[in-house]
């Protein structure tokens, strides 16, 4: 019986995580996201202004 009550406490422990994981991964991934569109952004601000110059 204390078997069971310790294995339903660990599937509670880890029911409790899950939610916290999912929203770090998804702060994560919007983050990643954000910062790859920023930096494409950028290189073609550059190089469009580059162009602007030389033209």
């Amino acid at each position: 019986m204390l078997t069971i009550d310790d294995y339903s406490i660990s599937l509670l422990g880890v029911s409790m995580w899950q939610p916290m994981l999912w929203l770090y991964g998804i702060v994560f991934c919007t983050l990643l996201i954000i910062a790859i569109t920023f930096l494409a952004a950028k290189r073609i601000l550059r190089h469009s202004i580059s162009q602007l110059l030389q033209g």
